[in-house]
């Protein structure tokens, strides 16, 4: 993987018919899936359920205050290259997937790296926790449309 990947954030454990939401979501979306690989026009995307270790779930647990809600599960999303279409494919999943899930949308880096706009930095469904910022799905849409846009490599 050389692209930039990103996390949402969930409420509670997925279950079986979200996650056959979100594949359903996937092959809408996909010229091609091959499992947990995707192609949205023709740019390679992966995903994976869950945690990619035991204690990832538990080092976003102090977020909770911060979003209202304690995480319960994670998502991960990643795209496979790193060129301007391949940030815009992985930001449309992701958002599309954030809204499937009502999930948050884990930046995996602070937003205040990649723009100054004001507006999007104080906006109140955007919080810093651990050095990454958690957005909540409608500032996530504005930022995919921002002139600033770019996901985190």
């Amino acid at each position: 993987m050389a692209g930039p990947t990103v996390a949402i954030l969930l409420k509670e454990k997925l279950t079986e018919f979200a996650k056959e939401e979100i594949l359903a979501f996937i092959k809408t979306i996909s010229n091609e899936v091959r499992d947990k690989d995707f192609w949205v026009n023709g740019v390679p995307l992966g995903y994976e359920f869950g945690p990619d270790y035991p204690e990832e779930i538990d080092e976003y647990s102090g977020a909770g205050p911060l979003i209202s809600w304690v995480p319960k599960d994670i998502i991960s999303l990643y795209a496979m290259c790193n060129g301007e279409q391949d940030h815009v494919a992985l930001g449309e999943v992701t958002l599309g997937i954030a809204k499937i899930v009502g999930g948050k949308v884990a930046f995996c880096h602070v937003l205040s790296h990649y723009t100054e706009d004001t507006e999007l930095l104080n906006d109140s469904d955007l919080v810093e926790y651990e050095q990454e910022s958690i957005i909540g799905p409608e500032l996530f849409e504005r930022w995919l449309k921002h002139k600033d846009f770019r996901m985190v490599k």
